[in-house]
């Protein structure tokens, strides 16, 4: 249910993500950690 509720969420944060990856002049797949700092850390 969590996951439910917070789909839209997540999935307004993907383009903005896309974007730093682009202007980083990075893919997703350079990425090995991502460390998640304040707001709900804990979420699946």
């Amino acid at each position: 249910k969590l996951e439910a509720l917070v789909e839209d969420l997540v999935e307004r944060t993907m383009e903005p993500c896309r974007l730093a990856l682009k202007d980083a002049g990075l893919k997703a797949s350079d990425i090995d950690e991502v460390i998640l700092v304040g707001g709900q850390t804990r979420m699946p």
